[in-house]
């Protein structure tokens, strides 16, 4: 295709319009013409097609890149930055950046460009619709190819439960200029740390979701759990700590002194249906022990092999918000657990994206004290500077 336009013309019919306007041009002159004037007629013509076949070639002229552009300043880096985020335009948000960028909290260093393309691509796809703007580059440090600068920025995001999340902070921007004049940045920092109430706000998103996780499974996470009726005496802690395959399927290895799982290390996993299982190596058989998409008053029997008596576990509530020394929970769901060999009855409340933060039984009631949960750590730090979370622990929530 020679345009763009709706009308297109075919290149044979271009050349043949081409060799009729070479033919009428000379036609009149072929019985008066010497043999050089004839080598000149050729050599225009020849000119002329040649022309004609490199406008073909070019299927795509050049055209002004308003992205190319903007990398010509560093406002226009910042600018880009904002426009790409309305458009959840993952390519041109990530041209911003050098191959090389570091991305931090502040404090410490977090990831590296691919990892910031990964949590773009689940960012731009899972919300409904974002709005960044940033303030003006305040210069700190500069040479003619860097320049280091603090910006303002406010970031909503809506997601499509029409819950609505937003980040108010500020960045240090580390820029350089590459050899064709182009500005890209070099590393992200956040300067102002400070969350407090709608740091909750992200769990309740969360839960709104189709794919709500009430025991998030990485390795590494951890769980510290303190005894409030004996707060002296050292809890427990609960921690993944590596995976393995069985059977085709990913279990995560936890040590644990608080679930119902009856083998230590556990194997468990949580399945598509959000159902929490746990393997018994002693004959390769697998039990679900919690239901996490149950309805309130549902039961389900849990017997590990080899035991004798089983344990019958009901939902008893959902949607319930929690306070435990950790933080304030929303979305918990509470159940109940009987024991029919011990009589004992014990109760255990999960919070979305968290896992479990109170269990009640004889003697005992645990409580969330601190946790490690996919590069979070609770209780989450308060500020009286900000009441928002950072533009970072928005990125770390799609990780």
């Amino acid at each position: 295709m020679l345009f763009s336009d709706e009308k297109v013309v075919s290149p044979a019919i271009l050349l043949m319009l081409l060799c009729r306007l070479i033919a009428t041009r000379y036609s009149g002159y072929s019985r008066d013409k010497t043999p050089q004037q004839f080598s000149s007629i050729y050599f225009h013509s020849f000119l002329l097609i040649a022309q004609f076949f490199s406008i073909l070639g070019c299927e795509h002229p050049t055209e002004f890149n308003e992205s190319a552009a903007a990398h010509y300043s560093p406002d226009g880096v910042v600018k880009n930055l904002c426009v790409a985020y309305k458009e959840r335009n993952l390519e041109l948000y990530m041209s911003s950046f050098n191959e090389e960028s570091k991305f931090s909290d502040g404090s410490q260093y977090l990831w590296g460009k691919e990892q910031e393309r990964s949590i773009h691509q689940r960012m731009f796809r899972g919300v409904k619709d974002i709005d960044l703007n940033m303030g003006e580059l305040r210069t700190q440090e500069a040479t003619e190819n860097n320049k280091k600068g603090l910006c303002d920025y406010r970031l909503t995001l809506r997601f499509p439960s029409e819950q609505t999340l937003e980040a108010r902070g500020q960045v240090e921007l580390a820029m350089v200029k590459n050899e064709r004049g182009a500005w890209h940045i070099d590393s992200f920092h956040e300067i102002r740390n400070g969350l407090g109430n709608l740091a909750r706000k992200l769990v309740a998103i969360s839960a709104a979701s189709d794919s709500v996780d009430y025991f998030p499974l990485t390795v590494g996470n951890c769980w510290n759990y303190e005894n409030q009726l004996f707060p002296t005496i050292p809890g427990y802690n609960t921690i993944v700590t590596d995976s393995i395959m069985v059977h085709g399927n990913l279990y995560y290895r936890v040590q644990d002194h608080v679930l119902p799982f009856f083998t230590q290390p556990a194997l468990v996993r949580v399945d598509s249906l959000q159902q929490l299982k746990v393997f018994f190596p002693t004959d390769s058989s697998e039990s679900t022990v919690f239901n996490f998409t149950a309805a309130v008053g549902d039961t389900l029997i849990f017997q590990p092999p080899g035991e004798k008596y089983f344990q019958v576990i009901e939902l008893l509530s959902q949607n319930d918000s929690l306070k435990v020394p950790a933080g304030t929970f929303a979305n918990v769901l509470k159940f109940l657990v009987t024991d029919f060999g011990s009589g004992s009855r014990f109760t255990y409340e999960f919070a979305a994206e968290i896992g479990l933060i109170k269990q009640t039984g004889t003697n005992q009631i645990l409580t969330l004290k601190s946790a490690y949960i996919d590069g979070r750590k609770y209780p989450l730090p308060t500020s009286v500077e900000s009441r928002y979370l950072t533009w970072t622990q928005i990125k770390l929530s799609f990780r």
